[in-house]
């Protein structure tokens, strides 16, 4: 499995210490792809912060459908999201939330409103904003 991008755990801590809920978004339904267990061990493994682990298909309609689904449930505080897509950003401004982007392709066209981080540092310091 991929590592995590350097200081994602640090940074995701100190954002979990200042009351932000992580959730962590996985591809789930796809051939080769690994089972909700799985994720929560790379998780631990790299000490990321407890957050709630949602597996979601690939693609803008299932990111779509879930903040839709999440929000209808009543998670009316879905304020943001980091992510590695041009797709990802595209939802999550349709759906007027901020949209961080970290590790991207300098060559993808991305959403006006996306913010592009150079690092985790950066990232929390935008969500924190």
């Amino acid at each position: 499995a991929d590592e995590p991008v350097p200081d994602a755990a640090d940074e995701l801590k100190r954002l979990s210490d200042y009351y932000f809920n992580v959730i962590y978004l996985s591809r789930s339904g796809q051939d080769g792809a690994p089972s909700g267990e799985d994720e929560r061990a790379w998780l631990r493994q790299h000490r990321l912060p407890p957050g709630f682990l949602v597996m979601v298909p690939s693609g803008q309609a299932a990111l779509a459908g879930l903040i839709d689904r999440m929000r209808a449930e009543g998670w009316d505080n879905l304020k943001g999201g980091v992510g590695r897509t041009a797709e990802f950003a595209s939802v999550l401004v349709e759906h007027r939330m901020d949209a961080v982007l970290i590790s991207v392709s300098k060559d993808e066209p991305l959403p006006k409103k996306a913010y592009v981080a150079k690092d985790w540092k950066e990232v929390r310091k935008k969500l924190q904003a």
